[in-house]
């Protein structure tokens, strides 16, 4: 009975360690299409994907808004604050200068007879510059250069 109770306690534990991480997801691959309308370049799509799972609505395990693949012990981050942060954050990553057709969906369930529930809460958008934006941006660089002394 204790082999199968530990069983239990990894099994259920290894599927909280699995399933409580952040997701940020990005692409850059349009096949030729544009995203966006013509005066503006889309640069990436963005997905992210934060979990959380609650006991009567006290969080316990889930995903973190410090960025993919982290998780965070009683702390609700499942909110849209931090799926639009950390949308914006992989946006700018890739030289995107502004969002356009960001959403963000939220699914909460029942996970155990009503005492755990899992939220998710889910944003998407494209990342988009301008030619001015993007020359704007080359220019900033450009003045940040150290200046070399002889």
């Amino acid at each position: 009975m204790k082999k199968f109770a530990a069983w239990c306690f990894c099994g259920a534990a290894a599927l909280a360690l699995l399933s409580g991480c952040t997701s940020v997801e990005s692409t850059q691959k349009f096949n030729g299409l544009g995203l966006s309308e013509r005066g503006d370049k889309a640069v990436c799509h963005t997905f992210v994907e934060i979990p959380c799972y609650t006991f009567w609505g006290i969080p316990l395990i889930g995903g973190s808004a410090a960025g993919s693949g982290k998780m965070s012990i009683f702390q609700n981050n499942a909110d849209v604050e931090s799926v639009m942060h950390l949308l914006t954050s992989e946006i700018r990553s890739k030289n995107g200068a502004r969002v356009i057709n960001a959403q963000t969906f939220m699914i909460e369930q029942p996970a155990c007879l009503g005492l755990l529930t899992k939220r998710v809460m889910q944003a998407s958008g494209t990342g988009v510059r301008t030619r001015t934006e993007a020359r704007d941006r080359a220019v900033q660089q450009f003045d940040q250069e150290p200046v070399p002394s002889y």
